[in-house]
Parts: structure tokens; sequence; C-alpha cells
């Protein structure tokens, strides 16, 4: 690697915290003041961007990126039958950056998160296909927490009792 390559690596690694950084103190703010402060549209990007890029998180082998892709396209087939796992977080991506998509900051067994609910597109949907998707992001661990497909409207999805402290973006 040349000097170059790495003087831009630690550039874009800084510029990543620096995103993090920035998106968590927004996160932190809002959750102390729902009502109070309205969330920027740079912040929004930043947010959304940081998910989308954000993954699965690579250490965990019990609930990461394959044990998901095998719950929801292999054994619950709510995507099409074939689908990859590169499929698979593509769709999961689309679904983060979709101006259509609804986000919400919440509680989940205690735990900070960010949601994504929003439609699941005709060629997205498997046998057990359902209408909306919904992604969800651990602000702890910095990491996709699940991605799955539901029948239930954004708020329905909510209402169900699923999440507390629920924080509109």
């Amino acid at each position: 690697m040349s000097r170059g390559d790495e003087r831009a690596d630690a550039s874009s690694a800084r510029e990543r915290e620096d995103r993090r950084f920035r998106v968590e103190a927004m996160i932190a703010r809002k959750m102390a003041h729902p009502n109070e402060r309205v969330v920027s549209e740079r912040e929004l990007e930043d947010l959304i961007e940081m998910v989308r890029d954000a993954g699965w998180d690579p250490r965990d082998y019990t609930s990461g990126e394959r044990y998901h892709f095998h719950q929801h396209v292999e054994l619950e087939r709510e995507w099409p039958q074939g689908t990859s796992l590169q499929e698979y977080n593509e769709s999961i991506r689309r679904l983060i950056e979709d101006p259509q998509t609804d986000v919400a900051l919440s509680r989940h067994q205690g735990y900070l998160r960010v949601t994504f609910h929003g439609p699941t597109l005709a060629s997205e949907r498997g046998q057990a296909g359902q209408p909306y998707m919904v992604v969800e992001y651990s602000v702890e661990r910095g990491y996709w927490a699940t991605a799955f497909q539901t029948e239930e409207e954004v708020d329905t999805f909510f209402e169900r009792g699923r999440r507390s402290e629920v924080v509109w973006l």
C-alpha cells in the first residue's frame, strides 16, 4: 500500500468516526428531548449513511449475517428462492436509503435501536414475503441487529409493544 493510499484510508476512517460521533450525539439529544429538537437534513443523511455502511457484526457468529440470512431467506422464505447473501444485504441497504422508509429511534429489550420500516419491493418478496421490511441497527453495537419482512404497517409495528420510547425522525 502506498503512502497516498494509507493517508486516504486514514482520512476515510476519521470521516467515519466523525460521522458516527455526530450521529450518536444527535441520537442522545433527540432521545433526551424528543419533542424539542428537529433533526436536520444533514443529520438524517449522516445517520442513513452510517447505518447503510455498518453491515452485520463480523464477530457475531450466533446472530449475525449468516444467521439472519438463514432464518429469513432460507427457512422463512421471506425473500425469493435463490436470493444470495449479497442480494439480501443489498435489499437491506436499499430499504435504508429509500425516501419512503420511516425512521424511528426506540428501545427494544432495553437497547437503543434505529428502526427503518418501509415497502418491500415485489422482486424482494419470496413465497412467504410480506409487504413491508424492517431493518434495525443497534446503536450500542454499531451494527445491524436484524432485517426481516412483516405484514404490519409502521404504526402497528410500533404499537404492538415491541418497542418503547419511540421517537420519529
